[in-house]
């Protein structure tokens, strides 16, 4: 089978497999309806905030190269869209002034304690010693937290999203990423976005940005050799994002 040129180095980073967006549907990772407030209004903001996508824009099925405007979405000059501050509580509130928008967003469920200096040094310290090897340009990331709940692996016990779930979409439709690397599959479910990633170096479009998931960050301070592989992974689907070369 022939291999076209623009998506040589997702092959060559052993990515096989690009999955569309799932049906349409408000549905947590266990098929189940979520009744938290909010978080369908955030969602659907997030939705109209890419998406207005360009019209006719074909399906979010089809594989898109990195450079391609419907997966950069984004006219030159365009501001992203912005949400009411005095909305959100006061420790997303403050989070969101310190945000700037950017083309990547990092995050998993541990960032919250991460960002707030409570959180695990080792960890921290991966996610600085990654970002540096890539040498990403400044300015071009920005981090964006799943929740502040310190209690949220029981609520994945519980397969119910955290109480804090939609403050995590209204700020990624302010930020309005072009490529969200999340860490551990947990990560797709505690984004409330009905994400079909469950392995490792996978991705999937969703309303116009690319979802990347890496391994939990429990196995990449454990493995060096997931390290160097999430590194090859994020080298290659960075390679021809523009701003990014």
């Amino acid at each position: 089978m022939t291999l076209a040129e623009t998506l040589r180095p997702w092959h060559t980073a052993g990515l096989f497999w690009i999955l569309g967006d799932t049906a349409e549907g408000e549905r947590t990772a266990g098929g189940v309806a979520e009744d938290l407030p909010g978080l369908f209004a955030a969602k659907r903001a997030f939705a109209a905030g890419k998406g207005a996508q360009a019209a006719g824009a074909s399906s979010e099925a089809e594989v898109l190269p990195w450079g391609s405007s419907r997966a950069a979405p984004r006219s030159p000059g365009e501001e992203p869209g912005e949400v009411a501050p005095a909305l959100l509580p006061p420790a997303w509130r403050e989070l969101l002034a310190k945000t700037p928008a950017a083309p990547l967003l990092w995050t998993y469920a541990e960032l919250g304690q991460d960002l707030r200096g409570q959180g695990d040094r080792a960890r921290s310290a991966g996610l600085r010693g990654l970002i540096g090897r890539l040498r990403l340009p400044r300015g071009s990331s920005a981090f964006w937290p799943l929740t502040l709940e310190e209690a949220w692996p029981r609520c994945l016990e519980a397969g119910r999203l955290p109480p804090d779930a939609p403050f995590f979409l209204q700020g990624l439709a302010r930020i309005r990423p072009r490529a969200v690397i999340l860490f551990g599959a947990h990560s797709c479910f505690l984004s409330g976005l009905d994400l079909s990633l469950r392995l490792p170096f996978t991705q999937q479009v969703k309303n116009g940005s690319f979802f990347l998931l890496l391994p939990a960050w429990s196995e990449l301070v454990a493995k060096r050799e997931l390290q160097e592989h999430s590194l090859t992974y994020l080298q290659a689907a960075f390679s021809s994002l523009p701003g990014l070369r």
